[in-house]
C-alpha cells in the first residue's frame, strides 16, 4: 500500500471525526451542556462554574 494514500485517509477520517465533534457539539442543549460539564467536575468546580454562569444552575435543580 502507498504510505501516502494511507495517510490520506487516515487525516480525512480525523478530520470527519473532529467535524462531527464540533457539530455535535453546536447542537447541544444548554442543559445538556453543562450536565457533560457537571459530569467532568467536582460538585466544588461545578459550583464555581455556576458563579460565573447562573444559568448552569439548572442541572442542579434537576438532580433534586
Amino acid at each position: 500500500m502507498e504510505r501516502f494514500g494511507l495517510d490520506s485517509y487516515e487525516e480525512k477520517r480525523d478530520i470527519t471525526e473532529k467535524a462531527k465533534r464540533i457539530c455535535d457539539f453546536i447542537c447541544k442543549s444548554d442543559y445538556d451542556f453543562y450536565k457533560e460539564i457537571r459530569e467532568e467536575t467536582s460538585k466544588e468546580e461545578f459550583e464555581e462554574f455556576c458563579r460565573e454562569f447562573p444559568d448552569a444552575r439548572i442541572v442542579l435543580n434537576k438532580e433534586k
